[in-house]
């Protein structure tokens, strides 16, 4: 315990290394989000719109929490230095005292407010929606159903659900990380580093209800997809009223024209199977997903999280103001 410097360095050390540990474990959230690939449940556009724009939604979640992640692993470094910079000082304050070396004491790490650069690639951006049915209801029954059935849909949001959960037990082990700093670390600089661990945990909290967004927008999607599969006819329900009517002309034209009345029933079958496809389009393309949330602002408005500087002694000798009991 550096009782001099108002701070338990071990305390603080530890804090730090937890902070850094947790940044690999978010970045890995990242890494899995950024991977995902969103197979569509279905061929047509409606299908194929919505499956791309939770892809798309995902690779973002997954970029952003990758550089949120890089920002925690800083601060934990710059915690874990800051911790010992002090030991440091404290060392040369006591070789002072005993009459050690004549050469000035290490100063008190200052803090310094930085915003990191950040070169990582822009977030892609989500497929436009679609922009209403086109082609014949057959066509779009055939389409519907040459996909996955939803199942892209339905793993996309059991993973964001699953990275969701996993950010909100980051905030929460955050919010306990600032606390013990905040117990053992009384300085200026103390204070800049829980405010940022402070901004660090609630960012962590949007991010997984970013997240949640997600999961819910794919949830959705997947059930609406599945509502417009049973509106719809089947595709065999054409296939067997062409057959008919086919048999019927055949019939009709070796009979002399005594199945007139038949050509016309399955010509009304097929007119009945293309206005009920046509409905469950316009109804599918209508059908309201959630909007997926926009991601939370980092820390400072900048595009990543804003970092800060434990670990500088100040050139001239001046450092951190301790806060008085």
């Amino acid at each position: 315990m550096s009782k001099d410097l108002f701070v338990d360095t071990s305390s603080v050390a530890q804090s730090g290394v937890q902070a850094a540990a947790a940044g690999a474990e978010v970045g890995a959230v990242g890494a899995s989000a950024g991977a995902a690939v969103v197979s569509p449940p279905g061929a047509d556009t409606t299908s194929v719109s919505r499956a791309a724009n939770v892809a798309a939604a995902l690779a973002s979640a997954g970029w952003s929490t990758t550089n949120g992640a890089a920002a925690i692993t800083a601060t934990g470094q710059k915690v874990t230095s800051a911790a010992g910079s002090y030991e440091a000082a404290e060392a040369g304050n006591l070789s002072l005292l005993s009459g050690g070396s004549s050469g000035s004491a290490q100063a008190v790490p200052a803090v310094l407010s930085t915003a990191p650069t950040n070169a990582a690639p822009a977030p892609p951006t989500a497929a436009a929606p679609a922009s209403g049915p086109a082609g014949s209801g057959e066509l779009f029954v055939l389409s519907l159903h040459a996909g996955d059935r939803g199942a892209g849909l339905r793993a996309a949001a059991s993973r964001a659900q699953a990275h969701a959960a996993a950010l909100d037990e980051q905030s929460g082990a955050s919010q306990g990380r600032g606390s013990a700093v905040a117990a053992s670390w009384q300085s200026s600089s103390a204070d800049r580093a829980v405010s940022t661990v402070g901004q660090e945990t609630l960012w962590l909290r949007q991010q997984s209800e970013h997240f949640t967004s997600i999961a819910t927008a794919a949830s959705r999607a997947a059930t609406s997809y599945e509502e417009a599969v049973s509106s719809a006819p089947k595709p065999q329900e054409f296939t067997t009223a062409r057959q008919k009517l086919q048999q019927a002309i055949s019939a009709n034209a070796a009979s002399g024209g005594l199945y007139t009345a038949r050509i016309a029933e399955a010509q009304r079958e097929l007119v009945e199977l293309e206005t009920k496809a046509r409905t469950a389009e316009a109804q599918y393309v209508a059908a309201s997903v959630p909007d997926i949330s926009v991601p939370p602002t980092a820390p400072g408005g900048q595009p990543t999280m804003q970092n800060v500087d434990f670990d500088k002694p100040a050139p001239d000798g001046s450092g951190d103001t301790p806060v008085s009991d």
